[in-house]
């Protein structure tokens, strides 16, 4: 009768998804620097508008898409990079205020962009 040899179960390593780091490096090298023509108060800002029109196109060239996702009480933005499917994700809770002047479905309107531009340009480290 013959033995039977176990071969120990391999463990994957620990990588950073390098495909996704790169293509964003690429995308970094093509990403124009934003006008801030915005104006709110005493400042102005890229609005997410502005982002989005600029950004998509360049990270889809490099492979990159970008997604927003309502989860819970809080904002998931993803960066994946298509190919590969390798993900670099941020989470925040949202704030529950109202803005004057607003309702609240109109402030949580506003709470998202804001924290949708933000998440995004972090990402992408714009």
């Amino acid at each position: 009768m013959g033995t039977i040899k176990k071969t120990p179960a391999k463990k994957k390593p620990a990588t950073a998804p390098d495909n996704l780091w790169k293509a964003l490096g690429r995308f970094q090298m093509k990403m124009p620097i934003l006008h801030q023509g915005a104006k709110a108060h005493s400042y102005t800002y890229t609005d997410l508008k502005t982002i989005v029109e600029t950004a998509v196109p360049i990270a889809y060239n490099e492979g990159l898409v970008f997604s927003f996702k309502l989860q819970g009480t809080g904002l998931l933005t993803r960066l994946i990079h298509m190919e590969t499917g390798e993900i670099d994700e941020s989470f925040i809770e949202l704030p529950q205020v109202e803005l004057r002047g607003m309702n609240h479905p109109q402030s949580m309107g506003a709470i998202i962009t804001y924290f949708k531009r933000y998440s995004i340009s972090c990402l992408l480290n714009l």
